[in-house]
């Protein structure tokens, strides 16, 4: 053990003495800093330890068996059918379910359908119902009726051609669904059916809601599974054509599994449907164009002309759509069950792969913070394909990319809109936490191994995560303002930390913490082997900074407006959420809904509303003039939840719009901290206090601070947040016609202002020295030179630059605009260089409670607390308050021993001469992205107090690792997590 050096370099000598007296594998010669031979080479045991043999006979239970390998699918031929000419060719039945909030987007596709014409080769024939008071367009009947649609060119009313009228109908019962599938394929038989469910989605939570019939009902999975079943068994026929889906989050491989027997295709999508849904206008003009087309053709129609819309005609970056080939769907589901049945085996050790896939993953329904983790739906493919690359168990990744290949046989068509890169035609349901898991999917998820997959996961898989840790390790003022930023070094430390959260708020009068600011730190983006991006948190340590500039967003109508809480939708989207409630001008009901905002745009992107009873299924509400969107303002409780409570009211006005900007908060107390969030929902934060003072604002300008330098400065408002393009730091005004300029120079050395100048004046060239001055630079001499020249264009342009060091590092600071702009530039000028301070900050500068040590070999961070001791025979010590708590680590040239004779030889070391030492059975462990092999021990040191410890062992990039690390039992569960695995997980060779 390393009790102490001198036991230590004893059992090196030892093992150096076994070494040389030969014993090892003559056919492959151990190098002297590789580890002992086994007892099997040496021919004998070590002390009381463990044997070799007993480890080697242990560790055979270590790798577990692939799960079997799915059976090989071939698809059942569709037989070609001869087309009956006496027939239509196509009947299209649309079970159109606007009982609800969704009654006047209804109308508007009816509209749609009408304007394409009308063909005597296609049959378009409609199920609709109505609710009471939604809309009196075309008529205030609220009944159930059936339609067959002709052309028709007016666009304030529907005039199909009623059929029946059957009185009030519950859209949500499966036997109303199965009645009008019979009716319309018995009435209007054709060569061809599609069906189109049209209504709320919410994924294999349902479908087709129902508000008024016995208070509220919706098609779950099971009711659409025998109600298709019930109807094709009565028409005769063995299955439909294609079945669509006209409503949200339906691109799921549940409910495409459900439809799988009925029907050679399946359309619908992964995200949110937009309110004006499909495109029937353009759809049905290509099918009446060409009615024989045949389903596979139909479907990618579905697919392209939907696309067409909300990328051409209304542009929407957050839109999917998808066409499936449902004979290939129990490719897909065996292909999950397989993927289950491997990633079952060992939870534990799939874990941080499957966690860093489910965050990574395109995700959807992110316009509703508060209800995303309700619906949980990522995307299959993209899934598995994270998956695939992170994974550390061979059976694993060959069963993830099986899935891969599986969605990609079934996906015929897929096309999305640049907000969802990642989307490839079929989610899957992933809630990231237990406690998030609807308890019905056991019944209505139809892939049975996914269910247990999803529990052990939740249940075992996360259960040894531990809490992440988080500390402030330097403030530069509790004092700030909109042109006195707040700065803050922050340490995170930890293994699969999943997000980490900027938060920010006031304290009330009445004491409670209202946020103002809740928003994602952004991690270094991790490159996979297929060169996709993955925002990850990396096990080990990071350090950072933030610089807080006390301004924060507000909405407004005009009129009215308030401060806001903008809830990001990703990493890397420019979406962001308010979240308040709605009320429909004329109406006294409120209920949940979301305005989505573009940050690159600056304007409104769209509003979506929760709907109000039932599940709460997401659709768009198209706001008009006298809505009122009420805020909800966002409270902090002391468990670290957030509750809402309805604040300002906003009213849409004839443009529809609502507007925000960031403006300086309010003086006042202030909290400013962030919180870390594990895969299994572990929780750290950590906070400071400060008084925002926003009294006495120079107006009109911003500020600056540069956290890697040391320096602020104002600028003026309008312009450009400053950016670093290298080591030049500049900005513009929105116009771009007038630049600032700053230059480092930090190899100044004996260099002054005046050689600063004249090297400036020669990379410009040819210009006109209109001024030239000496001043000061807080407190540092300079020089100002003004000058002026014509650009290429002939445009008349005048600039002023400073030049100044401090401490080594020279500055040129220059600002050049046009002529036209002299004035108001100049005014600039001045108040850049006059309000220049030097800040005491950079990036570094503080050391925290981690210091990072390059050794021989590697690089590793170690607490400030442990001390390093670099031992003669290559083992690198870190030793904490006392001699019994410590972690060792070695690198050696891989001498092909593999990973489990190695720990088989270090645990031998280890129990040398050790009475009482004892180990559990090795297992696979990973860690930072590593595949180890750990062995556990135990044993009562010589002053009778229990020790634990653990030896691992893993292969990278040609070199042999091994961590050793012991501590007393009773602060070795904190001490494994908190110092000696992030210890080890900080490990980089050269070149990582």
């Amino acid at each position: 053990m390393l009790r102490n050096r001198a036991v230590w370099l004893f059992l090196v000598t030892c093992l150096l003495s076994v070494l040389a007296c030969g014993g090892a594998n003559e056919a492959t010669p151990v190098p002297p800093t590789s580890p002992p031979p086994t007892a099997e080479r040496s021919g004998g045991e070590r002390g009381e330890g463990v044997s070799t043999a007993t480890v080697v006979a242990a560790v055979d239970t270590v790798v577990p068996a692939s799960p079997t390998p799915p059976p090989a699918f071939t698809p059942t031929p569709v037989p070609t059918v001869t087309p009956d000419p006496n027939l239509a060719d196509w009947t299209i039945l649309v079970y159109l379910a606007a009982d609800n909030d969704l009654e006047l987007q209804g109308l508007l596709d009816i509209n749609e359908m009408e304007t394409a014409g009308r063909s005597s080769k296609v049959n378009v024939v409609l199920q609709v119902d109505r609710t009471p008071g939604e809309t009196t367009v075309s008529g205030d009947w609220t009944d159930t009726r059936r339609y067959l649609v002709q052309g028709d060119k007016d666009p304030d009313s529907i005039n199909p051609t009623l059929l029946e009228e059957l009185g009030e109908q519950n859209m949500g019962d499966p036997n109303v669904l199965t009645d009008f599938i019979v009716w319309g394929m018995e009435g209007f038989p054709a060569n061809h059916y599609a069906l189109i469910l049209w209504d709320h989605g919410a994924g294999w939570l349902g479908v087709a809601f129902d508000e008024s019939t016995s208070g509220y009902d919706e098609l779950s999975m099971n009711d659409l599974d025998g109600a298709l079943q019930r109807a094709l068994a009565q028409v005769g026929p063995d299955h439909l054509d294609i079945i669509g889906f006209d409503a949200c989050l339906m691109g799921q491989m549940e409910v495409y599994d459900v439809v799988s027997p009925y029907a050679l295709y399946a359309v619908g999508s992964e995200e949110l449907v937009p309110g004006l849904g499909w495109d029937y206008a353009a759809l049905l003009s290509d099918l009446y164009a060409a009615p024989e087309m045949d389903a596979g053709t139909l479907a990618q129609h579905m697919v392209d002309d939907f696309l067409a819309y909300y990328t051409d005609v209304e542009p929407d970056k957050y839109v999917t759509m998808s066409a499936v080939r449902l004979d290939a769907m129990p490719r897909v589901t065996d292909a999950v069950e397989q993927l289950a049945a491997a990633l079952i085996i060992d939870p534990a050790l799939s874990a941080s792969a499957v966690g860093d896939a489910r965050a990574g993953a395109e995700s959807f329904a992110r316009f509703y913070p508060e209800d995303a983790d309700y619906y949980a739906a990522v995307d299959l493919w993209h899934f598995a394909s994270i998956l695939a690359q992170r994974s550390t168990d061979e059976a694993v990744t060959a069963a993830a990319q099986e899935v891969m290949a599986a969605v990609a046989d079934a996906v015929v068509a897929e096309a999305h809109g640049g907000g969802l890169p990642q989307a490839r035609g079929m989610a899957v349901y992933f809630p990231r936490l237990a406690e998030f898991m609807e308890p019905s999917y056991a019944s209505e998820g139809p892939v049975a191994g996914w269910d247990t997959f999803l529990s052990t996961y939740h249940d075992l898989g996360l259960a040894d995560i531990p809490e992440p840790g988080f500390d402030i390790v330097n403030v530069l003022s509790d004092v700030a303002g909109y042109q006195q930023p707040a700065y803050m070094d922050v340490e995170i430390t930890g293994r699969d930390i999943e997000n980490v959260y900027l938060i920010a708020g006031i304290y009330q009068p009445d004491g409670r913490l209202q946020l103002v600011e809740y928003d994602y730190l952004i991690p270094e983006p991790t490159y996979l082997d297929d060169g996709s991006l993955l925002y990850e948190w990396h096990d080990g340590v990071h350090e950072d900074f933030f610089v807080w500039y006390t301004d924060a967003s507000y909405i407004t109508d005009g009129q009215n407006g308030d401060y806001v809480v903008m809830w990001p939708t990703d990493y890397d989207s420019s979406l962001y959420v308010v979240e308040g409630r709605y009320r429909p001008a004329g109406e006294s009901k409120y209920f949940d809904a979301s305005l989505v905002f573009d940050t690159d745009t600056g304007e409104m992107d769209s509003v979506w509303g929760v709907q109000s009873s039932g599940e709460g299924a997401p659709y768009e509400i198209f706001p008009a003039r006298g809505d009122e969107f009420q805020i909800y303002d966002q409270y902090l409780t002391e468990d670290g939840d957030t509750i809402r409570e309805a604040g300002v009211s906003l009213f849409f006005a004839e443009n529809k719009q609502l507007y925000y900007q960031w403006r300086p908060l309010p003086s006042g107390d202030y909290f400013l901290g962030f919180a870390a969030e594990t895969i299994a929902g572990q929780w750290a934060e950590v906070y400071h206090d400060f008084a925002v003072d926003n009294d006495n604002l120079i107006p009109g300008y911003a500020t600056y601070l540069d956290p890697y330098q040391g320096f602020q400065f104002n600028y003026p408002e309008a312009w450009y947040r400053p950016e670093y393009d290298d080591a030049l730091l500049y900005t513009s005004n929105p116009d771009a016609t007038t630049y600032l300029y700053i230059t480092l120079y930090p190899d100044l050395g004996s260099g002054t202002p005046a050689d600063l100048k004249t090297q400036t004046l020669d990379d410009f060239g040819a210009v006109d020295i209109l001024y030239e001055d000496v001043t000061t630079v807080d407190g540092e001499d300079g020089l100002i030179t003004a000058y002026g020249y014509n650009d290429a264009d002939g445009v008349t342009h005048t600039g002023v630059f400073f030049t100044f060091a401090r401490e080594g590092v020279g500055y040129v600071v220059d600002l050049d605009g046009p002529l036209s702009e002299e004035e108001a530039n100049l005014e600039a000028a001045v108040e850049i260089i006059g309000s220049w301070v030097f800040q005491p900050v950079g990036f570094g500068l503080y050391p925290g409670n981690w210091a990072t040590l390059t050794l021989d070999g590697f690089t590793v961070s170690k607490p400030e607390e442990f001390t390093y001791e670099e031992l003669e025979n290559g083992w690198q010590l870190f030793t904490g308050e006392t001699s019994d708590t410590f972690v060792a680590l070695r690198t050696d040239p891989d001498s092909g021993a593999g990973r489990l004779p190695l720990l088989a030889d270090w645990l031998a070391v280890a129990g040398d001469g050790v009475e009482g030492f004892a180990t559990g059975d090795p297992y696979r462990f990973t860690l930072a992205d590593n595949l180890w092999v750990r062995g556990d021990f135990d044993y009562v040191n010589e002053d009778g107090l229990l020790i634990r410890g653990f030896i691992m062992v893993t292969l990278r990039d040609g070199q042999e690792i091994v961590a050793w690390a012991e501590a007393p039992a009773n602060a070795f569960p904190d001490l494994e997590n908190q110092v000696f695995l992030v210890i080890i997980s900080d490990l980089t060779l050269p070149g990582d």
